[in-house]
């Protein structure tokens, strides 16, 4: 009976905020960005299904979730590309665009550029990636218990 609920029974597993941190980056930094493609994603290639952990995810909960933590995904994002940029693995020479017209409600001053970005990572501390993701992931609007007092993973 799918879609029905019974009394005491249980519902599949909810997904680990931390892990849901992870697909969303995952998915941005490889270019996509819609709730349904990261849940197809999830069911068929295999590092996203490696990052899902097996949880069955639906792109209305990925949807949610990115809604409700736009602001740790933004911050850890630009902490993930500052911290490449600092170890000299990436540079920002180039940005491209695809051509998607999109609305957005913008302005001039919250656009990142690289030189703005050179400036948030000069006035940010240095800070352990570990300590990074256990702050934002608390953070998170559904909680989350800290990455490093989990017993038996691996750091994402």
């Amino acid at each position: 009976m799918v879609g029905r609920s019974r009394a005491g029974d249980a519902g599949p597993p909810a997904a680990d905020p931390a892990v849901l941190v992870a697909l969303w980056l995952y998915a941005t930094v490889e270019g996509w960005v819609r709730a349904r493609e990261l849940e197809r994603l999830a069911q068929s290639d295999a590092a996203y299904r490696w990052l899902a952990g097996g949880v069955p995810l639906n792109y209305h909960g990925l949807a949610d979730f990115r809604v409700e933590s736009v602001e740790v995904l933004d911050r850890l994002l630009t902490q993930s590309v500052m911290a490449l940029i600092g170890e000299g693995l990436v540079k920002l020479v180039e940005i491209a665009v695809d051509g998607t017209k999109i609305r957005a409600s913008a302005s001039k001053q919250s656009l990142k550029t690289g030189a703005k970005l050179l400036e948030v990572e000069a006035a940010s501390p240095r800070h352990d990636p570990r300590a990074v993701l256990d702050d934002a992931v608390a953070s998170l609007p559904s909680g989350g218990e800290s990455l490093s007092s989990r017993k038996g993973t691996t750091a994402l």
